[in-house]
């Protein structure tokens, strides 16, 4: 799985142009990003661009109202740059089209950076599987102690027979593996 999860970090940083030395600045302009951009944040900005917009539609209408065809301004080229539709660097509005000083676009730097937090969440699963398998081990090896203790003392009884037998080499098995 981590393996895989590797690959396809290097596949996307491959296909996107990162190099290594870049991952990690990469990541951390994604946590920039993201730190200063809340969603109550984004719906307020929504808001004000949708009002900037109306404000700027209606006084293009009002210029326009007498002008001669020639220099009126088209309202539809607004609106198609104020649009997603267009990505120049005049058109651009929110902080994900900016491009950085390498024109490497934060959409491109945030699929660097959910293949970077994939790795980083095996490995760390990886460690607590590891830490939870060794602290069962232990667990095992305690309840093997103790089930050993009472098989002394049964044998020092003077039971003995078939039962003790088996639970003697199930113990040595448990033992062996651990």
């Amino acid at each position: 799985m981590l393996e895989g999860e590797t690959q396809k970090m290097k596949d996307t940083c491959e296909e996107l142009g990162c190099p290594e030395d870049k991952v990690q600045q990469w990541v951390n302009d994604v946590r920039d990003w993201a730190t200063n951009d809340s969603n109550k944040i984004r719906q307020l900005r929504r808001k004000r661009l949708r009002e900037e917009k109306t404000k700027l539609l209606e006084a293009i209408r009002q210029y326009n109202t007498g002008q001669p065809p020639e220099t009126e301004i088209q309202e539809e080229e607004v609106e198609r740059r104020l649009s997603a539709e267009q990505q120049t660097t005049d058109s651009l509005i929110w902080p994900w089209e900016v491009q950085s000083d390498e024109s490497v676009s934060i959409l491109a730097q945030k699929k660097v950076f959910d293949a970077y937090m994939g790795k980083r969440r095996l490995v760390e699963e990886r460690a607590i599987i590891v830490r939870e398998m060794r602290q069962h081990c232990l667990y095992l090896r305690s309840q093997a102690d103790k089930i050993r203790m009472q098989m002394q003392h049964v044998s020092c009884g003077g039971h003995s027979g078939k039962f003790h037998d088996t639970i003697s080499q199930i113990l040595l098995n448990i033992h062996s593996v651990y």
